[in-house]
């Protein structure tokens, strides 16, 4: 998996969390309550900056540069998810409101995995790369395999405190805590 707090060498990473959803939301005195239901479609990858160069030649139907070796090193994870919400703020005084949101789902369409090794182009292509895939369904060798869904639980939790009329200050965190099992999500481990 993918640690996005890590350091990076020469190359880049990619983080991308796109959510749709639609609930229902009322008000007790202080307190706000909601429920609803949500898609989300999560994605990132680190990756070096060789990596980058071979991707987008292949991409662009290229060539390699002659005699050189491309250091590989590539971590990617994407999957979708859908599920319940459910939604509690508590405004605590005039000025400071906090929040909470939990959510139940199911998990689709996993790609996870990691490539680290070397390409050498000279006419012909040379690798050294060692991989691993974690899928619902096998990008690299095209077997037919048998995969179910995953399941999880995320907590979200935010505050905000308003100085004034005008001017506020709030901290959101999307998945403070949380947790998503692929119990039997089929794997590939190779070398080429």
């Amino acid at each position: 998996s993918i640690d996005l707090h890590d350091e990076h060498a020469s190359g880049e990473y990619f983080f991308s969390n796109a959510t749709a959803g639609i609930g229902y939301h009322f008000d007790i005195n202080k307190n706000s309550f909601g429920l609803g239901v949500f898609s989300r479609f999560c994605a990132a990858s680190e990756f070096s900056k060789d990596a980058s160069e071979v991707f987008n030649t292949a991409l662009n139907e290229q060539n390699l540069d002659y005699g050189r070796t491309y250091k590989i090193d590539l971590d990617f994870s994407t999957f979708i998810i859908k599920g319940v919400e459910v939604f509690f703020e508590r405004r605590a005084t005039e000025r400071f409101t906090y929040s909470a949101k939990l959510q139940v789902f199911s998990a689709s369409e996993l790609l996870d995995g990691s490539a680290n090794g070397f390409i050498f182009y000279d006419g012909d292509i040379t690798s050294g790369l060692q991989y691993d895939v974690f899928y619902e369904s096998d990008p690299i060798l095209e077997r037919e395999v048998t995969s179910e869904n995953g399941s999880g639980v995320s907590l979200g939790l935010a505050f905000r405190y308003a100085w004034s009329n005008k001017l506020s200050f709030g901290l959101a965190v999307d998945d403070a805590i949380g947790k998503i099992s692929w119990p039997n999500a089929p794997v590939t481990v190779a070398n080429i």
